[in-house]
């Protein structure tokens, strides 16, 4: 029973990964939804894998649900906690988001992705100062990543760095030179340094 069990169980990861890449939108699949917590109740990543799902599917309600059963399943698992953030960030649930960011990086202080959401959403929040610490340590955590460095940027221009902006703009675009969101910010940060001379 355990065998067949566990081949149904990796059936329904191998759907629901198959389904994520796909990106489509829609209910989630009722197989994978329906038929993994039978098989794994009392798996958190179960939860957190559907919960990924759902979000990915545009329904953050149906993956708040699930992240909610992955938290209190296991307290300690930074993933869920990370991906419960993103859920309730998507249904405009912001303070609960940022709480469920710093529980996640209380739990594993190197979870760059985690902090990449909490600056986000501390910028989202007003709290650019903030925002700012939390950036820094996804840069240097996906120093490739174009949209992290562009983000950045945008939060140092926002703040009144426009030459710390522009470094940040110039490094996105050095990653991937199509960036169009880096291209056009990165001009504006050199008309606000170009203000700014005598």
């Amino acid at each position: 029973m355990n065998v067949f069990r566990d081949a149904i169980a990796g059936t329904c990861t191998l759907l629901a990964l198959a389904v994520m890449a796909m990106a489509q939108t829609g209910p989630c699949p009722t197989f994978a939804h329906d038929i993994a917590p039978i098989f794994y109740p009392d798996d958190s990543s179960a939860h957190v894998l559907l919960g990924a799902l759902m979000l990915a599917r545009l329904d953050p309600t149906g993956a708040i649900s699930e992240l909610e059963n992955a938290v209190r399943l296991a307290p300690k698992q930074s993933e869920a906690r990370n991906w419960l953030g993103v859920s309730l960030e998507a249904v405009g649930r912001l303070p609960e988001a940022v709480a469920e960011f710093r529980r996640a990086l209380e739990l594993d202080p190197d979870y760059a992705d985690a902090s990449y959401n909490l600056a986000k959403a501390l910028v989202r929040s007003g709290r650019f100062d903030e925002a700012r610490k939390y950036f820094s340590l996804a840069v240097a955590a996906f120093p490739q990543d174009a949209q992290v460095r562009c983000d950045f940027g945008e939060l140092l221009l926002r703040t009144g760095k426009p030459a710390e902006a522009l470094e940040q703009f110039n490094q996105a675009l050095a990653v991937d030179p199509s960036h169009q969101a880096a291209r056009s910010d990165r001009d504006l940060a050199i008309q606000q340094l170009a203000a700014r001379r005598p």
